[in-house]
């Protein structure tokens, strides 16, 4: 693809990398307001690319204003700029990280 876009560049290398994974403490993504005008929908915890579908409808929800009608209550996933205590969970219940 970057052949087709700038034909005429030439790299001294080449090098291929994983997706970014952004990992929210806890472990939903965050969906929502964190300022007037400022909203966001981040921290797919590695599923971003497999729960996009997913996760925009949320985040076009909450963006837009719009009731929330999704079965986890929307408190949820709401955005936090502190750090939040790691809950301690069993192993069964950790997402399968690092599958980018």
């Amino acid at each position: 693809m970057t052949r087709i876009l700038l034909p005429r560049l030439e790299p001294v290398s080449v090098r291929e990398a994983c997706c970014v994974v952004d990992k929210t403490p806890s472990r939903y993504p965050y969906l929502g307001h964190l300022d007037d005008g400022l909203s966001v929908a981040v921290g797919g915890n590695g599923h971003g690319a497999r729960g996009s579908d997913g996760i925009g409808q949320p985040a076009s929800t909450v963006v837009l204003g719009e009731p929330w009608d999704f079965p986890l209550p929307q408190k949820t996933f709401a955005p936090t700029t502190a750090p939040m205590a790691q809950p301690d969970r069993p192993s069964y219940l950790k997402p399968p990280f690092g599958l980018c």
